[in-house]
């Protein structure tokens, strides 16, 4: 199953918070059942009610159907989810029973606090019609990407993503996708990762993709913001040096562990000095909730950047074409990309170490040519 979202798969499978109770708190009530004459093919259900401020409170449940209730909430904006089957397949609109439910909903201390919902059966017969759409995927310089084999997939507003099949491009990087519904959004994945941000309707008459820099491509020269100054930035601005880039938000959950692991990079290989750029690019939609989070953490070895407002419609995310984060690029004193990927899942200063080795001038030995 293409991995397009992280958003509800880490809030249904994160950990479960305990809401401190309030002389202010409320009681909300959940309501689930099948629509009528329907048999349910689903095994579980869960309603997750989530806060940013105020945490999570879940319920699950083998029955068909359930009224369930949450006592101690704090009055606010929430989160509702309700969905059937494994919480590692809430996307996954192939499972039996898919069923997906999100809403957001305000709590108040004296209202109704009451939310039915009625599950209806997924037909993937809905995300299917008989209009084409021709793909065209690029390198990042504009080149064809020949032979890349990407998967196409309908979004399915109560029920997730469903796999339609997979393409393979031509000699120009070109193919044409068939079997689209035109009031239907769709989605491209390639190795199980999204290669479009932002999904296209079945009506759309051609698509152009330009994928994400790869291992031995030049790093696009975008812009951003320097959260200390304020000024515009470009990477331009750090030629010569090996930058680390990682992109990150104050929401992503495993972005936390990627972000503490590089701030100790500096103090660990002080020989590093001007000739490594650690630089963070935050994908918050405010700068100032970034800068605040950095300081309560006390990540002040790096250097910190925002992208801006449109937070993964920005100049940078959108160059390097990032769809899920924490993502990090290793660039090299020539502005090539060397390595990319999960920032946990790689070793940074073995590879920096090994790019300030290959440029290290060579060393006097004192001898006569």
């Amino acid at each position: 199953m293409p991995h397009f979202s992280n958003a509800l798969k880490s809030l249904t499978a994160g950990a479960i918070l305990t809401l401190a109770a309030s002389a202010s708190a409320a009681t909300v009530t959940v309501n689930f059942r099948p629509e009528r004459g329907v048999t349910p093919e689903y095994e579980e259900v869960r309603a997750v009610l989530y806060s940013p401020q105020h945490g999570v409170k879940d319920f699950e449940t083998e029955d068909d159907f359930f009224s369930t209730t949450f006592e101690d909430v704090e009055p606010g904006v929430y989160q509702l989810v309700v969905f059937t089957g494994d919480p590692d397949r809430v996307q996954d609109a192939s499972r039996p029973g898919a069923f997906v439910h999100q809403d957001i909903v305000t709590i108040t201390e004296d209202g109704d606090n009451t939310f039915s919902i009625t599950y209806k059966p997924f037909d993937p017969a809905s995300v299917r019609g008989e209009a084409t759409v021709a793909f065209t995927l690029q390198r990042p310089g504009g080149e064809p990407h020949a032979g890349r084999t990407v998967t196409l997939a309908a979004i399915a507003p109560t029920a997730g993503i469903y796999e339609l099949g997979e393409y393979t491009t031509d000699e120009k990087g070109v193919a044409t996708l068939t079997g689209l519904a035109p009031e239907v959004q769709y989605l491209l994945a390639e190795d199980g990762q999204a290669i479009v941000q932002e999904p296209f309707f079945g009506d759309a008459e051609s698509i152009t993709v330009t994928t994400a820099p790869e291992r031995g491509d030049k790093a696009p020269n975008v812009s951003f913001r320097s959260l200390e100054s304020g000024d515009k930035v470009s990477l331009a601005d750090y030629a010569g040096k090996v930058v680390v880039l990682d992109f990150w938000a104050t929401w992503c959950g495993p972005c936390q562990p990627a972000m503490a692991k590089m701030n100790t990079y500096r103090e660990a290989n002080p020989s590093w000095g001007e000739n490594v750029v650690l630089l963070s690019l935050s994908l918050d939609a405010e700068a100032e909730e970034a800068k605040q989070h950095l300081g309560r953490m006390g990540w002040n070895n790096m250097t910190s950047a925002w992208a801006g407002p449109a937070e993964f419609q920005e100049e940078a995310p959108k160059a390097f074409n990032v769809s899920s984060i924490p993502t990090l690029y290793i660039i090299d004193q020539d502005g090539v990309v060397v390595e990319t990927g999960h920032p946990m899942a790689i070793d940074t200063p073995q590879i920096v170490n090994d790019l300030l080795a290959r440029k290290a001038p060579a060393e006097d030995t004192g001898a006569d040519g």
